[in-house]
């Protein structure tokens, strides 16, 4: 990549799945286009460049972009559904969702990657 990067790629791994199919995840990620709604996503380590952008990959396809918002600290969490996740720090995500304008295979891997504008 010669341009410098204006977002991260983060994959949603497959077992995300086990527990919520695809029809819900979309429903609860729109629900970023609301003021007070941020998703918290685990996170290994932090990204060294700051960029404004998340790209979401979910089933080897790139389906959206929304806003970073920050970082905290790790630690447990327990989520709605009761599920318990520990992470090195937690990346905060928040709307507006943009879609993907047209499908976008790309192939799923841990941790992130810097990315130019996409879409």
């Amino acid at each position: 990549m010669d341009e410098r990067p204006v977002a991260i790629i983060r994959t949603f791994p497959f077992v995300f799945f086990r527990e919520k199919s695809l029809r819900e995840f979309v429903r609860e990620w729109y629900e970023l286009n609301q003021d007070d709604v941020v998703w918290i996503c685990p996170m290994h380590r932090l990204p060294k460049i700051e960029v404004p952008y998340v790209y979401i990959v979910a089933l080897n396809r790139l389906r959206y972009r929304v806003n970073l918002v920050g970082f905290e600290p790790g630690g447990e969490r327990i989520f709605e559904s009761g599920r318990r996740w520990t992470a090195n720090h937690w990346m905060l995500m928040a709307g507006p969702v943009v879609k993907a304008p047209h499908k976008m295979v790309m192939s799923g891997f841990q941790g992130f990657r810097y990315s130019g504008f996409i879409f």
